[in-house]
């Protein structure tokens, strides 16, 4: 199993800072080593491939949580030189750059930024939108998408050359479409929510600094990411509390799945005719005692 360090902040993650920018005009150009390996497991499905040779290549992961189109690129290289626990990265799918944070870490000791909630398309196009209101990625935009551009900070621009992603994303949306039926639920009418579980309050007030977690940071300063899914009600209540991938100790999961599952209520999802269903919320929390 890979050994994965993760430096991260305290708090829950919402979706990454985005800005437009400009495409270099020097870049790095790799390509691929090898073929796409597909990671389906019980709580994730991830896609990656090696660009370059030897110790100076990079390994691109992409993971996808459930449905949708939000992928969680995962860049691992010793050609990065992270210096911060947050990160700005520029990053492109052959549509325009973006600006988004990433979190520092590594993995088996090389560097990895981890870069959360990014889409194919430009995400400046959905700026301002509620999530119904996005447009789905198409079948004919993966198909286009021929490269990956971004820079890591203080580096130089790499290009990627993935060749076409209609087939990588065609095998990551299968994925997940039988990791969602795999958790008991109906993809189908998952996929076609009127409206999803929603918190009812803001997800931050869901952890105070009395709670077990931060007092286990203050104790052993074990910091860590937690990404977790809550199985709701079609009540709106908290059924269950599931860690899909977590860099931290078994003490600091169970603490934040335990305040999860007491604190967090909802607003039901619904489905196409309106009317309440069980549904599940996925969110990340980080932690660090600094």
């Amino acid at each position: 199993m890979r050994a994965i360090v993760l430096v991260c902040l305290a708090v829950l993650m919402g979706r990454p800072v985005l800005a437009a920018q400009n495409a270099p005009t020097k870049t790095i150009e790799l390509q691929r080593n090898g073929q796409w390996v597909l990671d389906a497991d019980k709580q994730y499905c991830a896609i990656g491939a090696r660009f370059g040779e030897g110790d100076q290549a990079i390994t691109l992961q992409m993971y996808r949580y459930s449905l949708g189109d939000e992928l969680e690129v995962r860049l691992i290289s010793n050609r990065f030189h992270l210096n911060h626990l947050k990160n700005t990265i520029s990053i492109g799918f052959g549509q325009g750059l973006d600006k988004a944070d990433a979190l520092g870490g590594s993995a088996d000791g090389v560097p990895m930024m981890v870069a959360p909630n990014l889409r194919l398309v430009p995400a400046v196009a959905a700026r301002g939108k509620v999530i119904q209101d996005v447009p789905p990625v198409t079948p004919e935009q993966e198909e286009a998408v021929t490269s990956i551009l971004f820079s890591a900070p203080t580096g130089p621009w790499f290009r990627l050359a993935t060749g076409s992603l209609k087939y990588p994303m065609l095998a990551l949306r299968s994925c997940t479409v039988g990791l969602v039926n795999s958790w008991g639920y109906d993809s189908k009418e998952q996929a076609a929510l009127k409206t999803a579980a929603t918190p009812t309050v803001s997800p931050e007030r869901w952890i105070t600094f009395l709670d077990a977690p931060f007092r286990l940071l203050a104790k052993d300063s074990p910091v860590g990411s937690v990404l977790f899914r809550l199985d709701v009600t079609s009540e709106g209540k908290v059924a269950d509390c599931t860690i899909l991938t977590a860099i931290a100790d078994e003490r600091l999961r169970k603490a934040t799945c335990d305040v999860l599952s007491r604190r967090a209520t909802f607003y039901p999802a619904r489905n196409a005719a309106g009317e309440p269903v069980r549904s599940f919320y996925i969110n990340r929390v980080n932690w660090t005692n600094a």
